[in-house]
């Protein structure tokens, strides 16, 4: 197959979030402490190095609203990994030769039916979907801290940092059926230690979900 090569402006963000996705995927895979559950499957965390030096105040409100990102695995990781390192190497004939989101969609994205599944059980449980993409990467969702304590089997505290600073968080590592484990890479949003605003990815607007 032969890749069109398109202006880096355009689609080195992308690119760029997919090499940070796949690092971190690795990194705070090695964070997770919790001991897995028959049928489930553990997700990576790294919020125990935070909460492990912090004071539970309280457990967390259970009908406190909270708003979650679940991110979807891509597909041909090998395939990417390769393709990323050929198009950063000078000597690759794929230097500098980016795919365009189409194509990235084609070879990479996760399937309509794999963000499907994580729908589907969301929903099933309780919570509302916010919003979709068209690459399929990441589902927005709302629902309550009670919901997403049932969802992920974890407890949600109330913790004061040594800082001082005021924070909630899952007090384990997050897990789900291995049903629908398999189609998610990583869950924002079960804790709020570090607020920012995440950009959608490059590929359109969001597609605010009818629920």
């Amino acid at each position: 197959m032969k890749l069109r090569s398109i202006y880096p402006i355009v689609l080195v963000p992308l690119l760029s979030v997919l090499i940070i996705a796949i690092v971190l995927w690795n990194v705070m895979a090695s964070f997770t402490h919790a001991t897995p559950v028959p049928g489930r499957v553990l997700l990576p965390s790294t919020i125990a190095k935070y909460t492990s030096s912090s004071k539970v105040v309280a457990q967390t409100t259970a009908n406190q609203p909270i708003s979650l990102a679940i991110g979807l695995n891509l597909r041909n990781q090998a395939d990417l990994t390769s393709y990323l390192t050929q198009i950063s190497t000078p000597q690759s004939p794929l230097y500098h030769h980016y795919l365009n989101a189409a194509t990235f969609a084609a070879l990479y994205a996760p399937l309509p039916s794999s963000e499907a599944v994580i729908t589907d059980y969301l929903r099933s449980q309780g919570f509302t979907i916010t919003a979709t993409y068209p690459n399929h990467l990441i589902v927005d969702a709302r629902g309550t801290i009670g919901q997403a304590e049932n969802i992920f089997q974890v407890q949600i505290n109330n913790y004061q940092g040594q800082s001082g600073q005021y924070f909630f968080a899952n007090a384990a590592a997050p897990s789900l059926p291995v049903s629908v484990a398999s189609f998610v890479s990583s869950v924002a949003g079960l804790d709020n230690l570090v607020q920012y605003h995440r950009k959608a990815p490059t590929n359109g607007k969001a597609h605010p979900a009818l629920t």
